[in-house]
C-alpha cells in the first residue's frame, strides 16, 4: 500500500492483523530485509499487524525536495503512523538507522507507543554506548518466544545459515558470519 503524506508517500507491506506494529529498516536497505529478519518470530503469533515500511527515500517510498534532515524524515514516519493507525497505540521496532527513528518516536510521542525494540542502536550520529540505560526486563514471557519444537527451530535456523550452536552459548564456528 502507498500512504500519501505531505512530503511524498510511504510504501508499506502488511502481514496478519491485530495490534499495529511498525517495523523500520536500516539505511541502504528496504522493508524486505526486516521481513526476512522479523517474520519468523511471528509465524505462530498473529496478534500483531506488522507494517513493514520502506523509509522515505528507500525503494518504493518517495520524497520531494523539501526533505533536508533526519527530523524531516521522522516527521514523515510520524505522519504515516497518524494516517495508518488512526490514533491507536502501536509498537515499533527499528534496526540501525531505523532504531534511530524508533527512538525519535519514543522521544516525541511516548504516549502513542506500546513498546519499542532497538536492534544495532549504536549506529547513530555522534552516539556512544553511554546513552543506553541499564538493561531491564519489563515483562518476562519466555514461553511466548518460541512454541516450535527443537526440530522445527533447527529448521528455521538452517534457513538463516546458522546452527543452533550459536544460540546455545557456544562460540561461533565462523568468525565472519557469527554462525
Amino acid at each position: 500500500m502507498l500512504i500519501e503524506i505531505l512530503n511524498g508517500y510511504i510504501s508499506a507491506h502488511t502481514r496478519s492483523s491485530g495490534r499495529p506494529f511498525l517495523v523500520l529498516h536500516g539505511g541502504g536497505l528496504d522493508h524486505r530485509h526486516m521481513v526476512d529478519a522479523i517474520e519468523p518470530v511471528f509465524q505462530e503469533n498473529s496478534d500483531w499487524e506488522r507494517f513493514y515500511i520502506d523509509l522515505p527515500g528507500h525503494r518504493d517510498s518517495k520524497v520531494d525536495a523539501s526533505i533536508h534532515s533526519q527530523v524531516d524524515v521522522l516527521k514523515m514516519v510520524s505522519q504515516f503512523a497518524d494516517l495508518t493507525f488512526n490514533g491507536d497505540r502501536f509498537a515499533v521496532i527499528g534496526e540501525s538507522r531505523g532504531s534511530y527513528r524508533a527512538m525519535g518516536l519514543a522521544h516525541t510521542r511516548p504516549d502513542f507507543l506500546l513498546g519499542t525494540m532497538l536492534i544495532v542502536a549504536d549506529a547513530m550520529p555522534e552516539s556512544t554506548a553511554i546513552w543506553r540505560p541499564k538493561h531491564q526486563t519489563l515483562v518476562s514471557a519466555p514461553h511466548k518466544i518460541s512454541k516450535k519444537s527443537p526440530t522445527k527451530r533447527r529448521g528455521a535456523l538452517r534457513k538463516t545459515g546458522c546452527s543452533e550452536r550459536r544460540y546455545s552459548g557456544e562460540a561461533p564456528a565462523d568468525k565472519n558470519t557469527g554462525c
